[in-house]
């Protein structure tokens, strides 16, 4: 990861050297060891990174990048370069290097702000284009690499993390009520609301133009299917799956080697499966980095783990989860959160990534990604039920083995009704309805006032209903899409970015790979999820390549890999003592106006009520105060 920093307007005139590398020193966790800065008329382009992503298997040598007018500073790994130089030199255009600040400049070269059709990786950029005194900025499409701008007496501003912005800013920052309470009921919205006073985040798939007269955000990518892989049977599209895979996975593997976090589960092992047969020479070495749980722990998953292991026979390197807190050091961490919220396991990830760099590398793949592309759930029987199709709905629903009306009202029926119904059942009974999947609960020590919330909610529904509804018309449509689309996933994708490159790992993840999403959308329900069956079709690509995976239920019935054990031993003494950590002052969220502290306590002495609250929400509202606490200077001035 770079840091990349741009200011458009009359500011970037009046911006001195010292104070443009005072905004790239707060972002010093993504790269300070060499620094470029570029003036040009009318903007300013910087970037800071460490020597050793400056190697061409990373974001390369190129500082910034320029080509006649154009000047580029990008935070981007790209991928399938071949494809990418092919379609350069048939445009007629030969980039500068491979280095990603090159290939980007010559892209825009070549087919001008349409590049992001053309591009591929995670990557995030700036490119300054003299000629029409207008900068280009663009997020990869799964938002692995985060962005944000903001405006201040007519100068944008947009950088890698807030933390350039609120520096500055100045005295003008401040912390946004309305952010902050997102984060506290974990509803991210369009993705564009942050914890800061006019500070917005770019969303993933989208691209920022500032020109003189305007800033336009706008959407350059959604998730869609393509006719050449609905044409294909299932058994053709196992092997085309197959091959997608592995390509994406090679792709991210690194010359010099690579570390796999590897669990039971179906994802991270198929990626083991595509990575190891065949395995080019020019891909150095892979090691196998895993969690170890006890014995009889619900999170243990040795049994398949070891089994994958033996069939490639590579060493598996254990991380021990007894050292690791769910909260450790959380105060000092939450400096370095682009959002307001944190990542509940976020001490179990660094101690991979810290795993990673032990074994010799800077990269690190994971699975992340393949629920958001492979499982679907059953809202085929929503499309069923909406279809008038009652004899291949009565079939699922058999093979499927629930029971109980109660059961089919919240599978079949709840998803296939109208989202007009449940919103004029809640004008008569005067509460809400969670009707929509990115809503949760408010919880009890809330208190902001109700056209905050309300606000929040139809703000919320107009945007699901503009970019899901009218866009895909199935409900099972409707629901892979907001998998791949809504915004906490790629919120998810750029803490985690941030946190391994924070230990000196650079993370990718395969599966968040645009053809693999295309091929995904292409392919029917039944490909996918069967009753009784997950991730189908992605089973059938690795089949042969995998042992068999069945599982015997935990205690509980719970399938291993589920962690319940590692945090219920934990949560209720971590969570006293963080609570301790943040008792010597009222609470900036009570100050804000959100939350009521004692009614949080007694919420939390209650939690094994069976109306309790849900512990994600406890959660959430405990990071939330925590990044608080870490930037109180900064933003000193509330602004409820």
């Amino acid at each position: 990861m770079s840091a990349i920093l741009a200011l458009v307007g009359p500011g970037a005139r009046t911006a001195s050297d010292a104070h443009v590398r005072c905004m790239l020193a707060s972002m010093a966790h993504r790269g300070s060891e060499r620094i470029a800065i570029r003036r040009s008329a009318g903007a300013v382009l910087a970037v800071a990174r460490d020597r050793w992503e400056m190697d061409p298997g990373f974001a390369g040598g190129t500082l910034v990048a320029t080509r006649g007018p154009v000047h580029v500073v990008c935070d981007a790994t790209l991928y399938y370069k071949r494809d990418l130089v092919a379609a350069l030199h048939s445009a007629g255009v030969v980039p500068e290097s491979d280095s990603a600040a090159d290939l980007i400049a010559a892209a825009y070269t070549a087919f001008g702000p349409r590049l992001v059709d053309h591009v591929e990786g995670d990557f995030a950029f700036c490119l300054w284009d003299d000629a029409t005194q207008t900068l280009h900025a663009a997020r990869d499409p799964f938002g692995a690499r985060s962005l944000f701008h903001t405006e201040l007496d007519g100068t944008r501003l947009i950088a890698s993390t807030p933390h350039a912005l609120v520096a500055h800013r100045g005295e003008r920052a401040g912390f946004d009520a309305t952010g902050v309470l997102r984060g506290i009921l974990g509803r991210d919205g369009d993705g564009t609301t942050t914890g800061w006073k006019d500070v917005r985040e770019v969303p993933a798939a989208h691209t920022v133009t500032v020109t003189p007269e305007r800033t336009t955000v706008a959407r350059y990518w959604a998730a869609q299917g393509a006719d050449r892989w609905r044409a294909l049977s299932s058994t053709e599209a196992a092997g085309a799956l197959w091959h997608l895979l592995a390509e994406a996975a090679k792709e991210r593997h690194h010359p010099a080697g690579a570390a796999l976090s590897i669990s039971g589960g179906q994802d991270s092992t198929a990626l083991l499966a595509a990575l190891e047969p065949g395995r080019p020479a020019a891909l150095g070495p892979l090691h196998l980095v895993s969690l170890k749980y006890p014995p009889g722990d619900s999170g243990n998953e040795d049994w398949y783990v070891n089994r994958v292991a033996e069939l490639y026979r590579l060493p598996v390197h254990r991380v021990d989860t007894g050292g690791i807190d769910l909260f450790d050091d959380v105060l000092s961490r939450a400096h370095f959160w682009s959002g307001c919220t944190g990542l509940f396991f976020e001490g179990q990830n660094r101690a991979m990534a810290r795993a990673a760099l032990g074994l010799g590398n800077r990269v690190i793949l994971n699975g992340h990604g393949g629920d958001s592309l492979f499982a679907v759930g059953d809202w085929r029987m929503a499309d069923l039920l909406r279809q008038g199709r009652w004899i291949a709905l009565r079939r699922y629903w058999a093979r499927r083995g629930t029971r109980g009306v109660r059961r089919f009202l919240e599978l079949c029926v709840r998803p296939a009704l109208p989202f007009w119904i449940y919103d004029a059942a809640e004008r008569v009974s005067g509460r809400e309805i969670r009707s929509r999947p990115f809503e949760r609960p408010v919880p009890p020590w809330v208190r902001a006032d109700a056209a905050m919330l309300a606000g929040i909610r139809g703000a919320d529904r107009a945007r699901h209903h503009a970019s899901i509804v009218r866009r895909y018309p199935t409900v099972l449509e409707r629901y892979r899409a907001w998998a791949l689309m809504y915004s906490a996933f790629p919120r998810i994708c750029a803490t985690l970015f941030d946190l391994a490159r924070h230990e000196g790992v650079e993370l990718r993840m395969p599966f968040f790979d645009r053809r693999l999403a295309e091929f995904a959308m292409s392919r029917p329900a039944w490909d996918l999820n069967q009753p009784g069956r997950l991730k189908v079709l992605l089973n059938k690509a690795v089949r042969d390549r995998l042992p068999d995976r069945t599982w015997v239920p935990q205690a509980g019935g719970t399938k291993p890999g589920t962690a319940n054990d590692y945090v219920d031993a934990r949560y209720d003494r971590e969570t006293a003592a963080l609570i301790d950590a943040l008792s010597d002052r009222r609470w900036i969220s009570d100050e804000l106006g959100l939350v009521d502290r004692g009614a949080f306590v007694r919420a939390l002495a209650a939690r094994n009520a069976e109306d309790a609250a849900p512990r994600a929400a406890f959660t959430l509202t405990l990071l939330v105060e925590a990044w608080l606490r870490a930037h109180e200077r900064a933003g000193a001035a509330p602004n409820p």
